[in-house]
C-alpha cells in the first residue's frame, strides 16, 4: 500500500507518497522558482506535462490564481495525489488527465520506479535515474501533444507556458511540436541526461524561436548548461 503523508506549504495542504522526493522538488520549484516565469495577463493558459502529484500546479496557482491548467500525468499512482492535492485545496481552472504526451495518440508501456515510491521516475524507458532501480510496467494511454495545443489555439491566441518534465522524453516531444513554438510564448523543459547527442539538436531549434534562454541547476542560472546532470530550461522572448 502506498503511504500518505500529510504537509502545509504556504497556504496549501500537501499530501505527498515520498518524504525525500518532496523536498526536492519542493525545493526545486517553491524555493527555487525553477517555474517561474512572465505573462502579460492575469489568466494565463498553461500545459503542464508531468505533473507529477501536483506542486507544480500549486506553485502556477501561487503566480497567477486564475492560471487554466492542463496538467498530464500518466503514472496511476502519483495521478491519485495529483487529483487530491488540488481537491483538498479548492484549486478552481486546472483539469488534470490521466495519460502521457506524445507524438500520437494511443497506449504505451510506462516504467514506474518502486523504489520507496519515488514516483518522478515514472518513464517510457527503464532505469532513467540510477539504471537500478526496481520497477514495475503499466500499460497508459497517451495523447498527441500536437493535438492537445492545436484544441487550445482554438479558443486562445497563444499558450503563456508549456512545461515538460517527462524523464527523458522531451526531446521528441519538441521536435514534433518545433512548429507550433512561435504560439507557446514560454518554455520550460527538464533535461534529463539520457539525451545528450539529441538536446544539442533540440536547444538549436528552440534558439530559433526565442531570444532568452536560461539553465537553471539548483537554484543558480548557468549560460551553458552541463550535460551530466539535470538542469532546467528556461526559453522566453
Amino acid at each position: 500500500m502506498v503511504p500518505t503523508y500529510k504537509t502545509k506549504l504556504r497556504n496549501y495542504e500537501i499530501r505527498f507518497p515520498n518524504s525525500e522526493e518532496y523536498h526536492i522538488i519542493k525545493n526545486e520549484i517553491f524555493n527555487s522558482d525553477a517555474y517561474d516565469f512572465e505573462t502579460s495577463t492575469a489568466e494565463p493558459v498553461i500545459i503542464d506535462c508531468g505533473a507529477h502529484i501536483g506542486l507544480s500546479v500549486l506553485y502556477f496557482k501561487t503566480l497567477f490564481s486564475n492560471a487554466q491548467i492542463h496538467a498530464f500525468e500518466p503514472n496511476p499512482e502519483a495521478f491519485k495525489f495529483l487529483e487530491e492535492n488540488i481537491s483538498i485545496n479548492n484549486l478552481s481552472n486546472v483539469k488534470v488527465y490521466r495519460k502521457a504526451v506524445d507524438t500520437k495518440a494511443g497506449c504505451k508501456s510506462l516504467f514506474i520506479d518502486l523504489n520507496d515510491y519515488w514516483f518522478s521516475n515514472s518513464s517510457y524507458s527503464r532505469g532513467t535515474w540510477k539504471g537500478a532501480e526496481k520497477d514495475v510496467t503499466v500499460e497508459i494511454e497517451t495523447v498527441d501533444i500536437k493535438e492537445v495545443v492545436n484544441n487550445l489555439l482554438k479558443t486562445h491566441k497563444f499558450i503563456d507556458l508549456l512545461k515538460l518534465d517527462i524523464e527523458g522524453y522531451e526531446v521528441k516531444i519538441i521536435k514534433h511540436i518545433q512548429e507550433q513554438l512561435k504560439d507557446i510564448k514560454n518554455l520550460i523543459v527538464e533535461y534529463h541526461p539520457v539525451n545528450k547527442k539529441e538536446f544539442t539538436k533540440t536547444l538549436s531549434q528552440i534558439q530559433k524561436y526565442y531570444r532568452n534562454i536560461e539553465y537553471i541547476s539548483e537554484g543558480k542560472s548557468f549560460r551553458k548548461p552541463d550535460l551530466n546532470n539535470l538542469f532546467v530550461v528556461k526559453a522566453f522572448n
